[in-house]
C-alpha cells in the first residue's frame, strides 16, 4: 500500500492513526460476556441492564437514564451489572442474569444453552409483560484525547432506541422512525477528555413494537406435570404485522415457536466512532455498469473459468454527512482507490475528486465512472472451482480543505453481473450470471438463531453457509417472515460464491392474503425508511441476486377492489423507485407466489404456488410438481379450502377445470398450470440422536411415535414433539416410512401398535427415510432443468430454532440423512452425473455446465444386499453431454430380483430390495476432474405396488447382519483430514456407513469423553459399501476459531490445547467403531481391530 493511505476500518487495522485522526470502537463483536476480568480491557465495555421506569417511551418528554438515578432506584430496576451480553436481545439478558443470581440452581451454561422449552416455561410472552422486555442497556466510554466529533452507529437494534450521553438525550441524525432493520446513527457532539473527565455514560433505551400480536396458544400439561405451550398459527394473532420492519415469525410459526420477547433489544453491533472535524464519509457504493472480456469485447455471456480476466466499467459514488451543519461552506478533495480483498497493497487504480462543496447536511458524493481493467469474475460456486470468490475494495479518504476535517470508509465488491428473464420452457423466472443461465438450487433461510444470539458472529454465518455450499445449495432465499441478513451473512455468502433472494418483511399469512390486513403494516413511512436503508447498505454484495417483495402475497388487484393487494400499493411503488434508483442493477419480484391459472404473471412472482412440504412416495419426485396433483384432486372446490386444508394446490386438474374450479382459468397451456420455479417445497427433519438428546427429556425420548402416526398433536405424540414442531413421516398414502424399515414388517399402515424397537432405531431409520426422500427429491427436480423447471428452493435448508420439520442440520450444526440425500441428489459437487428415474427406470446424465464432457462408457449393476452381483448392462458407446440433461436410451436397467436371486428375502418372508449401482466412466483426456461417477439406489420389484412392509429387508439387516467397516486416517494440513473406509465383512452390504469428527477431552482420574466437532465438512457420508469395497473420504474444519489440528508426540492427530482427535464410525447395520487419526502422510492398512 502507498506510505500515504492509512485503511481505518471496522476489518482494517491501522497502522498509522496520526494522519488520520480518527478512533473507532466497536463494543464486543460477536456473542460474548461482557466482564473486565474476561475481556482483558481493550475495546470490551462493561454493560449493565436496567428495566425502563413506568411510563418511558420514545415521546415522552422527559426520560431520565439510569446513569442519573439514585440508589434505591438503580438497584431496584437494574438487574444485570457489567455482566450484560452485547448484542443481546431483552430475553437473552433476563437468562443470563437468572444465572449471574442463581448460578447454583441450574445446570445450564448460560452462555451455551437456550433451551426452548425452559425458556417458554420461565419467562412471560411480551404480550402480557411488555414492561418486562422494555430495557436500559447502559455503559461508559472513553473520551478522546483531543478533541473530536463522536459518532453512534446501532446496527441492529428492535424496535425504536432512545440514546443518552452523559445525561443528555441525543438524537438520530437519520429518520426518527421504528423497525428492526434500519441502522441507527446519532452524532454525540465534541468532546475531548479532561483531568475530570475522561469517561461519559452512554445509555441507551430499546422500546418494544407498537404491535406485539399474541401467540395462539394450546394450553396441554406435558412429563411430570410440566406445563407447556403449543402453537397452531402463522404470526399468531397477526396483529405483530402491524408494526411493519419486524420478524413476523417471532409471534409464531408452524416451524417454530413464538420468541416471547419478539427479540426486542439491540441484536448486532455497537459503534462509537471519533472523528476529526464535523464530515463523516459512509456508504460507499459501487455500481457496474458494464463488464467485458480482456479484450475489451461485449459479450452476452462472459467467459468461463477462474483462471480469466474482464473489464468493467463502475460508476462510483459515497455517501457524506455534515455534523452540526450551518451556515459554514466546507470543501475539500476526496481521494479514492482500488484494491484486492486478499492483497490490499495491490493498488489497481486511484483518482482524486477536488473541491467539493457541501451544500446541505447530507449528500452524495459522485466520484465518477471509471474503468477496472484485468479483474476476475465473481461466480456462483457451482460455475467455479475457486474455494473463495475473488472481492475487490474501494477505498474513499475525504479531506478538508483546511485539513481539519479527514475521515475515511471502505466498500468490498465482486465484478459480475446479473439479470432475469421468462425461460421459454418452463415459462418462470430464471436468473442470469454475466451471461450464464443459473439452474437455482436454493433453501429458503429464516436466519441462523431464532433468539439473534448469533448475529453478531461472522464465524456462525461462515459455518452455515459452508454447510449449504457442501450440500449442493447456489441460492438462499432470506424469507420474507424473518429478517433482512446481516453484513456478516452477505460477507460470507460473497466469499462463498452464493447467490441471495432477499426478500421484505410482508407475508401473505399475516398482510391481508389470508389473514391481517391488505393495508399494513400501519406505518408505511417507517416500513419504506427500513426498506431504503437495508437496500443503501446491501447493495454492494455481489452475492445479492434480486429483491422480493415478500412472501406469498397477492398483488393482483381486481376491478371491484383495488385496494386489497400485498404489498400495499404506497410501499410496492415506493419499494420499485427505491431500487430504481438507490440499486438499478437487480431484479425485483413483487411476491414469491401469487395465483393458480391465468392470473399468474411471471413479472410480477415466481410461481403460482408453492408446496407440498411433507413425506410422499420416492417415485412421485420424478413426476412433474411432485405431491400436488393427488392434493388437488382431494380438495373442495373453493380457494378458502385449498388453504384451509394445510395442502398445496398449484396445479388443477382437467376436470376441475371443467367444473370451473377457478373462473378465471381457461388456457391449459397457461404457465400458472404448472410450478416451472419451485420457491417452496419440503420434508420432514429429524435430528440425529445425539443432538436430539440435547434437547428433549430422557421421558420424551422414550415416547417416540407410533407407526402410522398422521397427526402433529395428539395420537401417540409426545407433548415435547409437538413443541418442537413434529411432523409425521407418513406420507399421502399412509405409509409410514420410518416403519417401512421395521422387521418384522408391519403389516398395516393403520396399526398404530407397533413402534420401532428403540429410540435409536427410530432415529436410525429416520435419518435412512430422509436421505432417500431427499435424494429423489434433488433428483426429481434437477432431472428436468430448464424442460420443466429453472429453479427449486427447498423449505427449509436450516432451522433457527430445534424442529422436526424443514431442515438439513440441526441448530447444534449436526447435518442429518437428508442432508446427504440432497448432497447425493445434486451430484456430490461433481457437475456431471448419472441419475436413474424411479418412477420409469431410465436413466438420465445431467451436466450443469456449459462445457462438453466426453463419456466413453455407462453401465449398471445389481446387487443382493449380501453382495451377490445379479446383473447388468454396460454400453461402451461414446458420447457427449453439454449444458444440459440426457436421456441414455442405450442402456436401460431392469429388476433381476427374486427369491432364487436374492434368497435372503425369502427366508425372512419379506419384501426382496437390491442395491443397484450406475456408474459413468470419463475420457481420460478429457475429464471433470475424477475418472469415473457412481450413483446407487435401493430398489424394489417396481411391477409391485408401494407397500408399508417395502423396506423391511433393510431392517433384517439391521438386527442380524451387522457388518464392520474399518476407517484409516491421516492429518493432511492444520484443517484437512483424509480418510480411507472399508467394509471388513464378506456377507453383507454396509449400509450408509456414517463418519463424525471427535476429540478426547480428559475430565479427571484417567477419565476421559468424546466431544463432536461441529461443524464438520465431508465430501461423502452415508456411504453404502459393498462387502471388500473401500472408499476415499477428505474432511475439514474451517473457519474455527482456536482449533487447529496438530500432531502429537506419539504421531496422532489432535487439536491443540484439547484432545486426541478419533473418526467415529456407524451406520444403519453398522457396528459403532472409534478410530484414531494418524500423523502418518500415508496409510495403506484398512484394518478393523
Amino acid at each position: 500500500m502507498s506510505p500515504d493511505i492509512d485503511i481505518m476500518s471496522p476489518h482494517v487495522v491501522a497502522t498509522r492513526p496520526a494522519v488520520l485522526r480518527v478512533l473507532r470502537v466497536f463494543i464486543l463483536i460477536g456473542w460474548v460476556l461482557s466482564q473486565a476480568s474476561e475481556s482483558g480491557g481493550g475495546d470490551g465495555l462493561e454493560w449493565t441492564i436496567c428495566r425502563a421506569k413506568s411510563g418511558q417511551t420514545a415521546a415522552a418528554s422527559r426520560i431520565s437514564p439510569p446513569s442519573q438515578w439514585t440508589g434505591v432506584a438503580y438497584n431496584e430496576l437494574c438487574f444485570l451489572k457489567r455482566r450484560a451480553a452485547i448484542p443481546g436481545t431483552a430475553l437473552l439478558q433476563h437468562w443470563l442474569a437468572d444465572f449471574a443470581n442463581n448460578a447454583s440452581s441450574h445446570n445450564f451454561d448460560p452462555t451455551q444453552d437456550f433451551p426452548p422449552i425452559e425458556i417458554r416455561n420461565r419467562y412471560s410472552d411480551i404480550s402480557s409483560e411488555t414492561d418486562q422486555y422494555a430495557l436500559w442497556y447502559t455503559t461508559s466510554i472513553d473520551l478522546p484525547t483531543s478533541t473530536r466529533s463522536g459518532h453512534l452507529t446501532l446496527h441492529g437494534v428492535n424496535y425504536q432506541p432512545v440514546v443518552f450521553l452523559d445525561g443528555q438525550r441525543v438524537h438520530t441524525l437519520g429518520p426518527d422512525v421504528g423497525g428492526m432493520f434500519l441502522r441507527r446513527l446519532f452524532g454525540l457532539g465534541a468532546w475531548k477528555a479532561s483531568d475530570s473527565k475522561t469517561r461519559v455514560a452512554l445509555d441507551i433505551l430499546v422500546l418494544p413494537p407498537p404491535y406485539l400480536g399474541r401467540p395462539v396458544l394450546l394450553n396441554t400439561t406435558g412429563v411430570n406435570g410440566t406445563k407447556l405451550k403449543l402453537e397452531d398459527a402463522q404470526g399468531g394473532d397477526h396483529e405483530h404485522a402491524k408494526s411493519g420492519a419486524v420478524m413476523q415469525c417471532t409471534a409464531g410459526w408452524d416451524f417454530i415457536p413464538s420468541t416471547q420477547d419478539r427479540n426486542v433489544g439491540i441484536f448486532n453491533t455497537v459503534e462509537v466512532e471519533w472523528i476529526v472535524g464535523v464530515v463523516r464519509i459512509k456508504d460507499a457504493y459501487v455500481n457496474i455498469l458494464n463488464v467485458s472480456d480482456a479484450g475489451g469485447e461485449a459479450s452476452a455471456a462472459l467467459p468461463l473459468g477462474d483462471d480469466r480476466h474482464v473489464s468493467a466499467w463502475l460508476e462510483l459514488s459515497v455517501s457524506a454527512e455534515v455534523l452540526g451543519y450551518g451556515d459554514e461552506v466546507i470543501k475539500g478533495t476526496f481521494s479514492y482507490w482500488i484494491t484486492p480483498s486478499t492483497n490490499t497493497s495491490k493498488i489497481l487504480l486511484r483518482d482524486i475528486v477536488k473541491d467539493v462543496v457541501f451544500q446541505s447536511s447530507a449528500q452524495e458524493v459522485p466520484l465518477g465512472i471509471v474503468l477496472l481493467r484485468d479483474v476476475k469474475l465473481w461466480w456462483p460456486h457451482t460455475h467455479s472451482e475457486r474455494q473463495f470468490q475473488p472481492l475487490y475494495r474501494l477505498y474513499v479518504q475525504f479531506r478538508s480543505e483546511d485539513g481539519v476535517a479527514v475521515h475515511q470508509t471502505q466498500a468490498e465488491f465482486g465484478v459480475r453481473t446479473v439479470s432475469s428473464y421468462v425461460h421459454p420452457r418452463t415459462k418462470s423466472f430464471a436468473l442470469k450470471v454475466n451471461g450464464h443461465p443459473i439452474f437455482l438450487v436454493g433453501g429458503n433461510w429464516v436466519t441462523t438463531d431464532q433468539f439473534l444470539r448469533f448475529a453478531g458472529s461472522k464465524t456462525r454465518y461462515l459455518h452455515e453457509l459452508l454447510l449449504l455450499r457442501n450440500a449442493g445449495f447456489n441460492c438462499v432465499r432470506v424469507w420474507g417472515g424473518g429478517i433482512s441478513e446481516t453484513d456478516h451473512f452477505f460477507e460470507s455468502a460473497d466469499s462463498l460464491g452464493l447467490l441471495v433472494y432477499q426478500e421484505f418483511w410482508l407475508t401473505g399469512d399475516n398482510n391481508g392474503r389470508w389473514a391481517g390486513r391488505y393495508d399494513w403494516p400501519e406505518d408505511h413511512g417507517a416500513m419504506l425508511e427500513n426498506a431504503r436503508d437495508v437496500i443503501v447498505r446491501l447493495r454492494n454484495h455481489p452475492s445479492l441476486a434480486w429483491y422480493g417483495g415478500g412472501n406469498e402475497l397477492y398483488p393482483l388487484p381486481s376491478d371491484d377492489n383495488r385496494s386489497e393487494v400485498s404489498p400495499p400499493f404506497t410501499i410496492e411503488k415506493e419499494l420499485r423507485s427505491f431500487l430504481r434508483c438507490l440499486d438499478g442493477s437487480r431484479p425485483y419480484i413483487t411476491s414469491s407466489v401469487t395465483e393458480i391459472g391465468d392470473l399468474f404473471d411471471s413479472d410480477r412472482s415466481l410461481a403460482p404456488k408453492d408446496g407440498p412440504y411433507g413425506v410422499l412416495p420416492v417415485r412421485s419426485f420424478y413426476d412433474r410438481n411432485p405431491g400436488t396433483i393427488q392434493h388437488t384432486r382431494l380438495l373442495a372446490p373453493t380457494l378458502l379450502h385449498v388453504r384451509a386444508s394445510g395442502l398445496s394446490s398449484p396445479l388443477l386438474t382437467d376436470e376441475e377445470k371443467e367444473r370451473s374450479f377457478l373462473p378465471h382459468v381457461k388456457n391449459p397451456d397457461a404457465p400458472g398450470r404448472n410450478i416451472g420455479f419451485q420457491a417452496e417445497v419440503g420434508s420432514v427433519s429429524h435430528p440425529e440422536f445425539d443432538s436430539l438428546a440435547k434437547y428433549l427429556s430422557e421421558d420424551a425420548l422414550q415416547a417416540y411415535p407410533n407407526c402410522g402416526e398422521k397427526n402433529v398433536h395428539g395420537g401417540s405424540v409426545n407433548e415435547e414433539w409437538s413443541f418442537y414442531k413434529y411432523l409425521p413421516f407418513t406420507d399421502q398414502t399412509g405409509i409410514d416410512h420410518i416403519c417401512q424399515l421395521l422387521y418384522p414388517p408391519l403389516v398395516s399402515a393403520n396399526s398404530t401398535s407397533s413402534r420401532m424397537d428403540n429410540i435409536q432405531d427410530y432415529t436410525e431409520a429416520a435419518q435412512v427415510a430422509q436421505f432417500l426422500q431427499y435424494k429423489a427429491l434433488a433428483e426429481g427436480y434437477s432431472y428436468r432443468m430448464w424442460d420443466w423447471y429453472s429453479a427449486v428452493f427447498l423449505w427449509k435448508a436450516s432451522s433457527p430454532s430445534p424442529t422436526f420439520r424443514g431442515a438439513l442440520y440441526d441448530t447444534f450444526l449436526e447435518t442429518n440423512g437428508g442432508y446427504w440425500g440432497w448432497r447425493d441428489g445434486f451430484g456430490r459437487g461433481s457437475h456431471v452425473r448419472i441419475l436413474l428415474n424411479q418412477r420409469d427406470w431410465t436413466i438420465h446424465v445431467i451436466n450443469d455446465l456449459p462445457i462438453e464432457v466426453n463419456i466413453v462408457s455407462c453401465e449398471w449393476r445389481a446387487y443382493s444386499l449380501q453382495g451377490e452381483e445379479l446383473g447388468g448392462e454396460i454400453s461402451n458407446k461414446s458420447f457427449v453431454v453439454g449444458d444440459s440433461v440426457h436421456h441414455i436410451k442405450h442402456v436401460t436397467p431392469s429388476w433381476v430380483g427374486g427369491a432364487r436371486a436374492s434368497p435372503l428375502a425369502q427366508s425372512y418372508g419379506v419384501q426382496d430390495v437390491l442395491l443397484y449401482k450406475l456408474q459413468l466412466v470419463f475420457d481420460p483426456h478429457r475429464r471433470v476432474g475424477m475418472e469415473t461417477y457412481t450413483n446407487s439406489y435401493f430398489l424394489t420389484d417396481p411391477t409391485r405396488e408401494d407397500s408399508q412392509s417395502r423396506l423391511s429387508l433393510l431392517g433384517v439387516l439391521r438386527k442380524y447382519y451387522t457388518v464392520n467397516v474399518g476407517a484409516s486416517c491421516h492429518l493432511q494440513s492444520k484443517d484437512s483430514i483424509e480418510c480411507g473406509v472399508k467394509n471388513s465383512s464378506p456377507h453383507a452390504v454396509a449400509i450408509m456407513s456414517k463418519l463424525s469428527l471427535f476429540y478426547s477431552q480428559a475430565i479427571g482420574l484417567g477419565i476421559s469423553r468424546e466431544i463432536q466437532v461441529l461443524p464438520t465438512y465431508f465430501t461423502s457420508n452415508y456411504i453404502t459399501l459393498l462387502p471388500g469395497e473401500s472408499h476415499k473420504v477428505a474432511l475439514t474444519a474451517p473457519h474455527r476459531a482456536n482449533v487447529a489440528f496438530i500432531c502429537s508426540q506419539q504421531g496422532q492427530a489432535s487439536i491443540e490445547g484439547k484432545g486426541d482427535l478419533s473418526i467415529k464410525i456407524d451406520g444403519w447395520n453398522v457396528k459403532t467403531n472409534l478410530r484414531p487419526i494418524l500423523c502418518m502422510s500415508k496409510q495403506t492398512s484398512l484394518n478393523t481391530e
